[in-house]
């Protein structure tokens, strides 16, 4: 399906897990991740991230295929299923420090770690058709 889109902020282990199977079963031909990128993009906040606190604007891209186009992107060891890029980004997220994810909200409540997993018009991410998804650090917020 050339135009999926998928825009989940979340937080936990088990969400992070099925939103990455979604994402590589719809968005990665053969189901399988080779490549990654981590990077400084834009905010690309969506209405929901701005009135629910502030997305980090570092990310971690992955790919179906190299993007010859994009300099700082790397191959993984192996193509990679769901089950292993779980691992990787549940790995990634955890080494993040809290300056990491951005201006702490400030509202009447507390904040967490989250966590958003999004692509963008036509399945892309940051002008990539290689991209399957990008995953972005942020805040959960917790009201009263």
């Amino acid at each position: 399906m050339d135009n999926f889109r998928i825009d989940i902020l979340a937080e936990g282990g088990d969400t992070l897990r099925e939103a990455i199977g979604i994402a590589i079963k719809k968005g990665a031909p053969g189901g399988r991740i080779t490549h990654y990128e981590i990077a400084r993009i834009g905010q690309h906040e969506t209405d929901d991230l701005r009135w629910s606190g502030r997305a980090s604007p570092l990310v971690l891209i992955l790919f179906w295929s190299e993007d010859k186009s994009r300099s700082n992107i790397l191959p993984l060891m192996f193509p990679a299923g769901p089950a292993e890029v779980y691992e990787l980004v549940r790995g990634w997220l955890a080494s993040l420090k809290a300056e990491d994810l951005g201006p702490e909200p400030d509202h009447d409540g507390s904040n967490g770690r989250a966590w958003r997993l999004y692509n963008e018009a036509w399945g892309h991410v940051d002008g990539s058709h290689y991209a399957v998804c990008a995953i972005q650090p942020c805040w959960a917020m917790y009201g009263k």
